[in-house]
């Protein structure tokens, strides 16, 4: 039988945790998480610009899990200690027989001066949150006169969504604002791993928006007033947000196991952690490889949701003394919005762009929703940010046909 204990409830410990709970297995499982909710991490910039509550992207893991099979810890793990085969949960000594490390990841800084302090970030919910009440106070600020300065560092995708997001929530909310927006890349483009005419086409939309893109521009230091630049030169910013990568969470390599500079605990084909076998990890704390090309895999949540499941089925397969199976991710489909109307879509063999290639990114998250928890929970998203875009569109005719600044109500979800 044996004891199976999953740690994060992201997209790779949910997938982990349902695939180790498949058919008839006998043995114990629990998962471990310290919110008790899964979170759909790639959705958090619609709670910055309004067109989503944070309630529509937090679901609760009683409703995910069958706890009739699955044991539900909530708390913060602190250590592993893969010696005792034990894991530390706020104090409290949880042992294993199998462990899958699905921890997920936070902000990666760089270690530029100042960066942790000076700016926000978008990763979770509650840091989304922080993020939507800064930009609301700026903007009354705003529209009493002061600038608004808005310096966004990290041009992948999160960078992107988020600026586009902002953008349009300024427009849509504070039309007399207007605000002055700087995307920041490192590297030479936007979207650095995407086809040319989709890096052409969000490069064009964005300035379309008002949003300056300064690529490369890499990060020299963030003040609490103003971004600099490497070359010395210094952006005003009365607001920084930070998109510029993510890094592993610590607890693995804290608690001994093999890691990279970033926190990535090292794993073999069958993502195992290298020199623990009892150990598994997958997510973005994991340093899982293309088998092709050797390199490391990105940190995205379609891969962490292939990691989950492959991580979940070898570990109860080690518990029943069956053969692990080999990794082997699947191509990735790229589907990123451009605001709220449009966006674009590398479905490999061929692109799309504007409504249609965000409808894609739409059915895409209805999907993964639908298998979760079945049909009902496909209905719960994305429909009702369609219902709220359809209550926005009425606003902004309202305030085309009064010349008057239209108000909605306080409970509104775009407020």
């Amino acid at each position: 039988m044996g004891r199976l204990v999953v740690l994060g409830a992201g997209y790779a410990g949910i997938q982990a945790v349902r695939q180790a709970a498949r058919g008839g297995w006998d043995g114990e499982i629990t998962l471990v998480d310290k919110n008790g909710y899964h979170q759909l991490v790639t959705e958090m910039y619609r709670v910055v610009g309004g067109s989503a509550n944070p309630s529509d992207l937090t679901l609760p893991v009683e409703r995910l899990v069958d706890e009739r099979r699955i044991g539900i810890v909530k708390g913060e793990v602190q250590r592993i200690f893969p010696e005792r085969r034990e894991v530390s949960v706020d104090g409290r000594s949880l042992p294993y027989d199998a462990l899958v490390v699905a921890l997920g990841s936070e902000p990666e800084y760089f270690d530029i001066p100042g960066a942790r302090r000076h700016s926000y970030t978008l990763q979770y919910v509650d840091s989304a949150k922080r993020l939507r009440r800064r930009i609301r106070e700026l903007a009354g600020r705003a529209q009493r006169g002061s600038p608004l300065r808005i310096v966004i560092v990290g041009g992948g995708l999160t960078g992107v969504e988020v600026s586009a997001e902002i953008a349009e929530y300024l427009r849509a909310r504070h039309p007399r604002v207007s605000p002055s927006m700087v995307l920041l890349q490192a590297a030479p483009s936007i979207l650095p791993e995407e086809a040319t005419d989709l890096v052409r086409y969000a490069g064009k939309t964005l300035e379309g928006m008002d949003i300056s893109i300064r690529a490369p521009s890499p990060v020299r230091e963030v003040l609490r007033d103003s971004v600099v630049l490497e070359d010395g030169e210094r952006l005003p910013s009365d607001l920084t947000v930070w998109t510029g990568g993510v890094r592993a969470n610590p607890v693995g390599a804290a608690s001994g196991l093999r890691a990279d500079n970033r926190g990535r605990i090292r794993v073999d084909q069958h993502l195992r952690s290298v020199g623990v076998i009892e150990i598994f990890a997958c997510g973005d704390v994991a340093l899982a490889k293309d088998p092709v090309s050797g390199r490391p895999l990105p940190p995205t949540a379609q891969l962490a949701t292939q990691e989950g499941r492959v991580a979940g089925a070898n570990a109860r397969a080690l518990l029943e003394g069956t053969s692990l199976q080999a990794f082997r991710p699947k191509p990735l489909v790229l589907a990123a919005s451009l605001g709220r109307h449009r966006g674009l879509a590398d479905l490999r063999r061929f692109h799309l762009k504007g409504p249609i290639a965000l409808a894609a990114k739409k059915l895409a998250l209805w999907r993964y929703l639908v298998n979760l928890e079945g049909i009902a929970m496909g209905f719960r998203e994305p429909f009702p940010f369609l219902r709220r875009g359809s209550e926005e569109i009425a606003l902004r005719a309202a305030r085309r046909s009064t010349g008057r600044e239209a108000t909605l109500p306080p409970h509104h979800p775009l407020i």
